[in-house]
């Protein structure tokens, strides 16, 4: 025997449990226990497996429970395993109370009521109420308006505030914040798209796989798995997870029917009339009066044509002949067909169109809907370029945040203060005294921060210039670098600069402190020297000759 948590138990439970799946379907096969019928043609659902949670379904006769009770027992002897009866149920659903009791005392189990958990979830419970997600606010089904809303505050009060108590200024709109860092943003999952595209996984899985015992039973409850993602009408009837389905495939355009292709290969499992193939359209819906006299409308691909030797010929087939008028959309047909090849030596299949191999992938997905539903993007390539150098810089994370809010015009200066409706005693530079203190004046033309740039300028041996805008004094300064280990240096040295500066005027408010210059660009010193040293390996020397000589290490 293995010992408790050894790594291959998992594995040896999986084939042991396979022996009971195998019992079940023999029984079901000889019609010894009737499991749950999806449908007049539907597959039978009688067992349902996850590692060791184990779901049970049938009629409510004695005939199953008899069965039921010759497997558990026999699977007992055969593999040796214990069935703990104390903690298995019996729910019945429209069965009676008589009924459940006789079973459970029959079974020698619990009686057990909806909702009861299976894999952590509450089975039966209401999943429009609130308290249903508390115990699982990221799962994949489509949560209620409230839940997202409720996960948003929690990232966004984190993301502002931290863990203190209090409010804080959400200084950046939280589409800006959910976008890509690339793209200006800090790349925070937006959970409502994240949600939207684990459940086009699903749809996926489900085109992708339709021969899946989970697959065969939505295709029988609601309609051809192909087709339902173009859905209008959806039963009342039916469960709440299709509805959200549903809904969220209908968000965006119809996003995920407009982005998954059918491809043709021997043209078996494609309809020819109903499917979407033919650039992203339905014939039917192309050529409605010609779908009226279609011999079959029902046919697939592969028979509307013949091979004549290796060549596949178009053959569509009509109930009577076309009138002269029907002619002309005939000949658009065949047209469109010309080009188009069927292929003997593979299946139809199905392509995501934004992934380079066809598959379907939620990052993809979550990429696609955050660039088409999420908002318009910053298309400035100025301003893209400078937030791909920041991201690249070897600085603090938290330094590296507020730069990012600097460049954005987002962060408590005085003028951005009282303009979010701050009271203030004066809205004057906290270094000169002299002139509003916006995010321009404050890091570029204020006489402290003029001062400080021309300074690291002489330490470093460059040149500088002051822009109109911190971007364009980013980007200058940026491209100041010689190559690649030179422009490392500089962008660790921009930051440390901005956050220096900050950090001092943060003094002069909060903590009554002086104005001193040295104190600053000694500090700028020291930072940068500090972040290279630990970030940068190729970069390792000494304080005092980055101090006194910093040029040496940008040969």
């Amino acid at each position: 025997g293995l010992k408790q948590g050894d790594p291959l138990a998992p594995s040896l439970f999986l084939i042991a449990a396979e022996g009971l799946r195998l019992l079940m379907s023999r029984a079901s096969e000889m019609n010894l226990f009737k499991g749950l019928h999806i449908g007049d043609e539907g597959p039978p659902v009688s067992l349902l497996q996850f590692a060791d949670d184990t779901l049970i379904i049938g009629e409510a006769t004695m005939q199953n429970l008899w069965c039921l009770k010759a497997i558990l027992r026999g699977f007992e002897l055969i593999s040796g395993m214990k069935i703990n009866f104390h903690k298995s149920c019996v729910v019945g659903i429209h069965s009676g109370a008589d009924f459940t009791n006789l079973a459970a005392a029959f079974l020698h189990c619990k009686v057990g009521q909806l909702p009861f958990k299976h894999l952590g979830l509450p089975l039966g419970a209401n999943p429009r109420k609130l308290y249903t997600w508390k115990p699982m606010l990221d799962s994949l089904r489509k949560p209620p308006n409230l839940v997202i809303k409720e996960i948003v505050a929690i990232q966004r009060d984190f993301l502002w505030r931290g863990v203190k108590d209090g409010s804080k200024i959400p200084w950046v709109k939280w589409e800006t914040v959910c976008k890509s860092k690339v793209e200006g943003g800090l790349g925070i999952k937006d959970v409502r798209l994240f949600n939207w595209a684990l459940l086009g996984k699903w749809v996926w899985r489900c085109m992708q796989s339709p021969g899946m015992l989970w697959a065969k039973v939505l295709h029988h409850r609601y309609g051809r798995i192909e087709s339902f993602s173009n859905c209008s009408n959806v039963d009342r009837k039916a469960s709440w997870w299709w509805k959200d389905i549903v809904w969220v495939l209908h968000q965006g355009n119809y996003w995920l029917d407009e982005k998954i292709e059918r491809c043709i290969g021997d043209g078996t499992m494609t309809r020819f009339w109903e499917d979407k193939w033919i650039g992203g359209l339905r014939l039917l819906e192309v050529f409605p009066r010609l779908f009226s006299f279609a011999l079959d409308p029902l046919s697939v691909v592969a028979d509307n044509g013949t091979w004549e030797g290796s060549t596949w010929v178009w053959q569509v087939k009509w109930r009577r002949e076309p009138f002269v008028h029907e002619g002309r959309s005939v000949n658009i047909l065949l047209d469109m067909l010309k080009g188009l090849q069927v292929i003997s030596s593979r299946q139809d299949y199905w392509r995501w169109i934004y992934d380079k191999d066809g598959v379907f992938s939620v990052k993809s997905a979550y990429l696609w809907l955050q660039r088409s539903v999420g908002g318009e993007l910053r298309n400035s390539s100025d301003f893209q370029l400078v937030i791909k150098r920041l991201w690249k810089c070897k600085a603090p994370i938290k330094c590296l945040v507020f730069c990012w809010q600097v460049l954005l015009n987002a962060f408590p200066c005085k003028s951005l203060l009282q303009v979010r409706g701050v009271e203030l005693e004066n809205n004057l530079c906290s270094f000169c005294s002299l002139f509003v203190e916006n995010p321009l004046h404050l890091f570029l033309m204020c006489p402290m921060a003029f001062n400080t740039w021309l300074a690291v300028a002489k330490w470093l041996e460059v040149t500088v210039v002051f822009p109109n805008s911190i971007t364009s004094h980013y980007l200058y300064w940026t491209n100041l670098g010689i190559y690649e280990k030179h422009s490392q240096l500089l962008r660790v040295v921009w930051v440390s600069v901005i956050w220096s500066l900050w950090l001092h005027r943060n003094v002069i408010i909060f903590q009554q402190g002086t104005i001193d210059a040295k104190e600053v660009l000694d500090n700028i010193k020291l930072r940068s020297w500090k972040w290279i040293n630990c970030s940068i390996p190729v970069c390792s020397f000494s304080y005092s000759t980055w101090y006194n000589n910093p040029t040496l290490y940008f040969l």
